[in-house]
């Protein structure tokens, strides 16, 4: 497991919430390897790999908002970009397309 999970400070996450649009938006991975979400506040990644991403952010946001978010619920999150190193080319995600 990656002590800092698989989150690096410029990744964009989208995030899709049926229930509450105000939550819907991309948001852009900080130095901190945190996210600041509206109505909710700054969300934690480190430590949180990819296949983690959705459930953890499902948890935070119920949590902190209470929506009550049930699994059957639209719930998407994505990453859209990435600032991880292409290890065969040495570029970002970002700099090869």
């Amino acid at each position: 497991r990656l002590e800092r999970g698989d989150f690096q400070p410029g990744d964009r996450i989208l995030l899709l919430v049926e229930e509450e649009r105000a939550l819907s938006d991309t948001f852009e991975v900080r130095l901190d390897r945190t996210i600041a979400l509206p109505m909710v506040g700054t969300v934690s990644l480190a430590g949180i790999l990819r296949s983690e991403l959705e459930d953890h952010l499902r948890g935070s946001v119920d949590e902190l908002v209470g929506l009550g978010l049930r699994a059957e619920e639209a719930f998407l999150v994505a990453v859209i970009s990435s600032s991880a190193p292409d290890y065969k080319s040495g570029r970002t995600n970002e700099q090869a397309s």
